[in-house]
Formats: C-alpha cells, structure tokens, sequence
C-alpha cells in the first residue's frame, strides 16, 4: 500500500470510522486504513506434540529435526513478512538453522493448516486464523503466540484514485473498520479486530496485546529488500 501510495494510486479519504483506529492502525494522511490484524505464529498437532515448542529460536532445538514445515514466501506475503522479521531480528543465520534442522517449506498457509492437522508435521508456522478457521472444522490443532513475538500484520484497505464507484467505495471501507464490520470479521474470518477495546477472538490478543508484544517490524526494509529476502531465503531454504 506504500508502494501504491508512492504512485499516487490511492484515493485520500477521512474515514469517520476511521477515526476510532489507533494511529498505527491507519496512514497519517488518511490514504488506507487497517482492515484487520493478522499474525504469524506456531502451530502443533496435540496428538504428536506434549511439549511444543515456545518461540522462533525454539525450532532450532534439534528435537524438532524434520518435524518443522511452514509457507513459501514466494507465494505468501505474510511468509515474506515473516523471513523478514527473522532476518531483521535474529539474522541469515535463523534461516540456516532451520535448513539445518529439516524445515520444509510449502506453498501455503493452508498447506500448512492439512500437514499438521494430519500429522505429516506435527509442527507448522502459520497465520494465526488459519488455526481458529481449522478448529471450526474440527481440526485439533492448536495455536501458540511465540514468546519471542508474533510477526503482526496489519492487512490494509484503500480506495483506488481511479475507482467509478467512490460512493459505495466508501460505504465499504467506512462499514469494514466499524465495530460491526469488525464483529462481522472476526466471526466470519476469525481475525482480531483493529479497534481498541473490542474483545478478541478466543485465546487471541487484543489489537494492543499484539502491536506491544509482536516482534518489532520495519515495512519500509521488507519492501525495498523483498528481492533480496526472496533469493536469500531460495538460496538457503529451497537448494
């Protein structure tokens, strides 16, 4: 969304629903807001796993030896956001270390969702609401928040300069970030609400709980370097 910003792609509007969102929770100058809060996060099978594992630097234990699988960048944003994370925090070297410790890598979030829940691997990265959605369906998986702090992504919404419809563009970005637009995501899509003082999901942070204990992110290095963490991450993780 910086990137359409910078292009002059977005159309400026001042949500009044927008208004109740915390600053971090939307662009200063009023070109997207924050539809929903997402987090990546670790996922177990119960079934396999007593003991499982705490944080991101957890999953070097050796005990985890070809039991790890998570997404693919390449194919999940939220997975880039995260390799980000790992090299920002804990450097090239995390990303060796679970090459080293058999992590295998998939296309998707919901590829990760099916091989833990069948066992294939008791233990996945993931986002957090794929878990909750699983669990709906039956799923036993369950969903740990990482100690060392979740990856939080704020998933924006905008209005496109270019749009015909402005009026009803409005409507539904004013509807999705108002309490009720975010009661009907969170029980429809499972995803925390980005308005303060609205309830979580079961066993899920508040919006404040997650922008204070998530791992400290700088968008403006994933954007400029997503390039390099793509090929940094194939070189490491995929050869």
């Amino acid at each position: 969304y910086e990137t359409l910003k910078a292009q002059k792609l977005l159309m400026k509007y001042d949500s009044p629903a927008g208004r109740a969102l915390p600053k971090s929770m939307k662009d200063p100058e009023g070109y997207y807001y924050s539809a929903r809060m997402i987090a990546m996060a670790l996922t177990y099978n119960p079934n396999f796993v007593k003991n499982p594992p705490k944080s991101w630097r957890d999953l070097l234990d050796p005990r985890w030896k070809g039991k790890i699988v998570m997404s693919n960048p390449q194919t999940s944003g939220a997975a880039l956001d995260t390799v980000g994370a790992w090299v920002m925090h804990y450097g090239e070297g995390y990303l060796k270390g679970l090459r080293a410790n058999g992590a295998i890598v998939v296309r998707a979030n919901g590829d990760v969702a099916a091989k833990v829940t069948s066992g294939e691997f008791p233990v996945g990265v993931i986002l957090d609401y794929y878990v909750r959605s699983q669990n709906k369906k039956g799923s036993p998986i369950k969903l740990i928040y990482p100690s060392d702090g979740a990856v939080a992504i704020a998933s924006p919404i905008a209005i496109f300069a270019s749009s015909k419809y402005v009026a009803g563009a409005k409507a539904f970005l004013d509807y999705t970030i108002s309490e009720e637009g975010q009661k009907t995501l969170r029980k429809f899509g499972h995803f925390i609400p980005v308005r303060d003082g609205m309830t979580p999901p079961k066993g899920a942070p508040t919006i404040k709980q997650i922008n204070d204990t998530g791992l400290a992110m700088d968008w403006g290095y994933i954007n400029h370097n997503t390039k390099k963490l793509l090929k940094t991450f194939s070189n490491i993780m995929l050869h």
